[in-house]
């Protein structure tokens, strides 16, 4: 095994200074929130640029799952797009997600209006409806169905405009794309108003949109689908891209805390029929479909798409600032299965890094590196596998099971009836809304061997703490009180709720969770780093302030410190 990845004791030093970064940054935002929203979106601390020196194009790049140590890491063996842009831009070694639960809407949502989730209320992933009595996700909308016939997109439950928004605000001609693997992610990129927005159907297998944002498929997709079919993945293989043999920044191929199903190297896609050489050592039983997700094959796709979008849409061709929005999900699809300190994570972050190198080469050629603002960060980090080190004295809670013992207890002490109505990642939802049962659920709840802390509702919604919690402010901007749950869980340090044996997770507030990279690159932009402690957030009023544009008055804060 490698030197450890973790540094548990340096994350922990920190995570201190995160939480009085948090705090400070949540009374301000708290005092400037009672003016409310400027007509045109707040000042932006300096008189704009002329239009002839201002950028004609801002690309956000957000590679999900993008844990901070991965560029540091794996720094020796990158050469491409990462290292580019750590080496002319200016890159924020310290920036933190300050919200609790880290996953995946919540990070992409706070990247893209510049709010923590209890503003923009996008608190998870999805989250418990007591209306219908479900769950619902975060960008489920029945209304508005996807155009290539599987459910429903849109961004009507974002409570906050977003960047995109923002642009098109001041300037209608501007236009705003978004392209992912995900339809949270991309949805919540752009928001309202994008001129298009597409992301990667696992079932249907090629990109797609819904009706909120086009009434028949794009002419950019039914291109890109003729030209990049995923029927000419089949049978393809991922291999490392040096060929055999483990490279030491990773563990070895095939730990016992990687799926047994999946083998290692070289992972074959699925083929058209059984005979063919998917059943070769390596291979994967689902669908192609479904099964390039979790291979460098779809941020391959994913860009290439962007790039088809940048000729499509003629962006960065006028005197109008466009903005391209790209979420890269294979590095979470990876993580999840394999973990962040796997064989396989270490050849997608470099694969990425490739990519990236040549998308950048393309986009100074179609745009000019010069005329484009360049971002690149990450929604969330990720948490080791708990069985990687056992001296963390960590583990695996399984949401099903720690339900079951939350409802056994309850009952136990309340008498019979069904109390709680579902566990949501650091939700904790009870049918009883009337709060007569939570000290039966608190009390249970805090004998868990995996759980440091839980929060009551009253702690939740403002009032004063029971403690004296240093993680409270965290908790509290994942949560709001129509969305949110009656208690919020924090596992101790190093555990993770997953419902899989292998693989990892992410969604508690550390740094293993929060800490990802932030760079920047652009006209007005001085290459260097930062050490000191910086909120994501800052980088959509970054951009705006960049483009010469408005943000937002009440913000928690405004643009990255850049001046040159």
């Amino acid at each position: 095994m490698p030197p450890e990845t973790e540094r548990p004791g340096l994350f922990r030093a920190r995570s201190m200074c995160l939480v009085s970064l948090a705090v400070a940054t949540l009374a301000a935002w708290l005092m400037a929130c009672g003016g409310g929203e400027s007509p045109r979106g707040g000042k932006t601390g300096a008189t704009p640029p002329p239009a002839e020196g201002r950028p004609s194009l801002a690309v956000l790049i957000v590679v999900d799952q993008l844990r901070a140590d991965y560029l540091t890491r794996f720094k020796s063996r990158l050469e491409g797009g990462m290292l580019r842009l750590e080496r002319e831009g200016l890159s924020f070694a310290d920036a933190l997600h300050e919200h609790a639960n880290t996953q995946t809407s919540p990070g992409h949502a706070s990247l893209s209006t510049g709010m923590p989730p209890s503003r923009h209320g996008i608190i998870g992933n999805r989250w418990y409806d007591r209306a219908s009595a479900q769950m619902v996700g975060c960008v489920q909308d029945a209304a508005y169905p996807t155009l290539s016939g599987r459910g429903g997109v849109s961004p009507s439950q974002l409570l906050a405009p977003t960047l995109g928004e923002w642009i098109k605000k001041a300037s209608p001609q501007s236009r705003v794309i978004a392209v992912s693997g995900k339809e949270t992610a991309s949805t919540l990129l752009a928001g309202r108003g994008a001129d298009a927005v597409f992301w990667y159907d696992r079932i249907a297998g090629r990109f797609t949109t819904s009706r909120f944002y086009a009434q028949e498929m794009p002419a950019a997709l039914e291109t890109f689908a003729k030209a990049r079919p995923v029927s000419a993945l089949a049978c393809k293989a991922w291999d490392r891209l040096d060929g055999a043999g483990d490279l030491p920044e990773a563990d070895p191929d095939i730990e016992p805390w990687e799926p047994a199903a999946f083998g290692g190297f070289p992972h074959r896609m699925p083929c058209p029929d059984s005979s063919a050489p998917a059943a070769s050592p390596g291979s994967i039983a689902q669908g192609l479909e479904s099964e390039i997700r979790i291979t460098p094959f779809l941020d391959d796709m994913t860009l290439d798409l962007a790039e088809a979008a940048i000729d499509q849409y003629e962006l960065g061709k006028d005197g109008a600032p466009d903005l391209l929005a790209i979420s890269l999900s294979a590095t979470d699809f990876i993580g999840h299965r394999y973990g962040p300190d796997s064989q396989e994570m270490l050849d997608q972050i470099r694969r990425l890094d490739k990519r990236l190198g040549l998308f950048l080469e393309r986009l100074d050629r179609r745009v000019g590196l010069d005329r484009t603002i360049v971002v690149l960060t990450g929604d969330h980090g990720v948490t080791s596998c708990p069985e990687r080190n056992p001296a963390h004295h960590a583990g695996r809670v399984h949401a099903a099971d720690l339900e079951r013992r939350l409802q056994d207890a309850m009952a136990a002490r309340l008498g019979p009836g069904q109390w709680v109505a579902a566990i949501e990642g650091p939700q904790v939802y009870l049918t009883d809304t009337s709060g007569r049962s939570a000290p039966a659920a608190y009390d249970a709840l805090v004998k868990e061997p995996s759980v440091a802390a839980v929060y009551r509702r009253e702690e939740l919604v403002g009032g004063a703490s029971v403690t004296a919690d240093s993680y409270l402010p965290l908790m509290r901007a994942s949560w709001t009180p129509q969305r949110g749950g009656d208690l919020m869980i924090r596992l101790k340090e190093g555990w993770i709720l997953s419902d899989n044996e292998t693989g990892s997770e992410h969604g508690m507030p550390y740094p293993a969770d929060m800490h990802v990279p932030l760079i920047l690159r652009g006209p007005g932009i001085k290459a260097g780093s930062r050490p000191e402690p910086v909120l994501v957030y800052r980088a959509a009023p970054s951009i705006a302030s960049l483009l010469g544009m408005s943000w937002p008055g009440n913000l928690p804060a405004g643009p990255l410190p850049i001046a040159p």
